[in-house]
């Protein structure tokens, strides 16, 4: 069990620093739609984004919901990063 765990551990820790990349990416479109005069939120991006994850969740059987609310929740603190990005 240990040794299962040890796996898992380092598999958060590349979902982390994945996750830390992807709001980086995010902060500096922020930058770019604050310098262009663009929205912040792009509905349709963003309901491209959804649909995607859900044919990979599914393609990889991972229940669509709890994938869609985990990206849910990463769409919502990237939009809050490019309101703040300065």
């Amino acid at each position: 069990m240990d040794e299962l765990r040890k796996k898992i551990d380092a598999i958060d820790t590349r979902i982390l620093k994945l996750l830390a990349k992807r709001l980086e990416l995010s902060k500096r479109i922020g930058k770019l739609k604050q310098n262009s005069g663009i929205k912040i939120q792009d509905c349709e991006r963003e309901k491209e984004i959804l649909r995607e994850i859900e044919k990979i969740s599914k393609e990889h059987h991972l229940n669509p919901l709890f994938v869609k609310t985990l990206y849910l929740e990463i769409l919502r603190e990237s939009r809050e990063i490019q309101s703040h990005e300065k």
